[in-house]
Order: C-alpha cells, then sequence, then structure tokens
C-alpha cells in the first residue's frame, strides 16, 4: 500500500480505507491512476456530502433494507414495523 499516511495505519485499516476511496471514485467516474483536476476532487467530495461517505452500493443496500422494514409501503417506517 502507497502513501505516507496509509503506512502509518494498521494494514487492515489501510486496506479497508483504499478500498471505500477506490469505490468511491468509481463511482464519480474516475479511473484508478487518473490525474485528478480540482473539479475531479470537488465531485468526489460532493458525491461523499451527499451521500454521508457511503458508496452507491451500500445506499442501494440501505435502501432494499428500508424497503424490508417498510412492511406497508407507506415509504416511512414505523417502530411497529421495524420490531416485527
Amino acid at each position: 500500500i502507497e502513501g505516507e499516511f496509509l503506512s502509518l495505519l494498521p494494514d487492515n485499516v489501510a486496506l479497508l480505507i483504499c478500498g471505500k476511496v477506490r469505490t468511491l471514485l468509481s463511482d464519480a467516474q474516475i479511473q484508478t491512476g487518473q490525474l485528478l483536476s480540482f473539479d475531479d476532487v470537488f465531485d468526489v467530495l460532493s458525491l461523499c456530502r451527499t451521500t454521508s461517505n457511503f458508496t452507491n452500493f451500500e445506499v442501494a443496500e440501505l435502501k432494499e433494507a428500508f424497503r424490508t422494514f417498510d412492511a406497508d409501503n407507506s415509504g416511512k417506517i414505523d417502530v411497529l414495523e421495524m420490531v416485527g
């Protein structure tokens, strides 16, 4: 794993961070190895901000979990729906 910051972290944490960053870059349609312009960095940061740092895949998983608890398809989860 390259980079001074990542070399200070335990390997498992560094791998997790690298994986998350790669996924966020992919979600922003930025290729690995591509030089980033200010606009590219801004796009990635904007994506992080709008998804609370979740990847597109994680957002989709959360939506699916929400639908599972939204038994009456109201678009809202009642406490009773959450506890079954």
